[in-house]
């Protein structure tokens, strides 16, 4: 019986995991083609020098510091015409997805063990009853720590959205 329940919970999981990166991975990749077409416009009109942006100019690879000056001074420029700015938008949908996926963990696992040590207490005797009771305060410990993390995190999501 024991086996039986882990298989269900295994399965219930892999198949909530499997569904919500699924969904992911379509968001994703648009993403990745409106990041890369970004990118090749930018190229098409900045023409990078070398190194880092670009392939070397020399065929061994070496720069001389002219070459290292002005990838720095092209590193900067696209800082600051906004070619590299962090997608909000796209990092507040990453962290709820994130968040969803582990908070759903959280809870399956506290429900799942919750009716574990609920069932085994209801048919035990009064011997195992006193094991159950006493497993019940590592698992209480355990709910606390799980959705306190996940409180403190949203917490910090929200007051720090705020600040941005």
């Amino acid at each position: 019986m024991k086996r039986l329940l882990k298989v269900n919970i295994l399965v219930v999981l892999i198949l909530y995991i499997f569904g919500n990166v699924c969904i992911g991975i379509e968001w994703k990749d648009i993403e990745d083609k409106k990041i890369e077409n970004e990118y090749n416009e930018y190229k098409e009109s900045n023409e990078p020098s070398s190194g880092v942006l670009g392939k070397p100019t020399q065929s061994d690879g070496k720069h001389t510091i002219d070459e290292g000056i002005k990838e720095g001074q092209d590193f900067i420029q696209i800082g600051q015409s906004g070619g590299s700015k962090i997608n909000q938008e796209h990092l507040n949908n990453a962290s709820n997805t994130l968040y969803n996926i582990l908070l759903g963990i959280g809870v399956f696992l506290a429900v799942a063990v919750g009716m574990f040590l609920g069932i085994k207490f209801m048919i035990s005797s009064a011997e195992d009853k006193a094991k159950v009771k006493e497993a019940l305060i590592p698992y209480i410990a355990g709910c606390v720590v799980i959705f306190g993390a996940f409180i403190i995190w949203k917490l910090t999501i929200l007051l720090l959205g705020r600040i941005a």
